[in-house]
């Protein structure tokens, strides 16, 4: 029997629109799978510290932005950020 991997756990911050859409331009709308998404961040800290980070955004500041954070577990060694 072999043992389970190492896990190494990450944050990701996926960013996107919140429910109440500010006024935006038809600039700042593009076309993509999904319009809420605006983007997303892998960090090699605890989802506490990385909503500390991701609040300092400026779209997430001004309420542009909203996000989600959670705790992502891979193998040790798999992934380098």
């Amino acid at each position: 029997m072999t043992e389970p991997p190492q896990l190494d756990p990450h944050t990701v911050v996926l960013l996107r629109w919140p429910d109440r859409l500010p006024d935006l331009t038809d600039d700042e709308l593009d076309a993509q799978p999904d319009e809420r998404w605006r983007g997303l961040s892998i960090y090699r800290v605890p989802p506490e510290e990385a909503r500390e980070y991701i609040e300092q955004d400026p779209s997430v500041r001004r309420g542009r932005l909203t996000y989600d954070a959670w705790t992502w577990l891979v193998p040790v060694g798999d992934l380098q950020v």
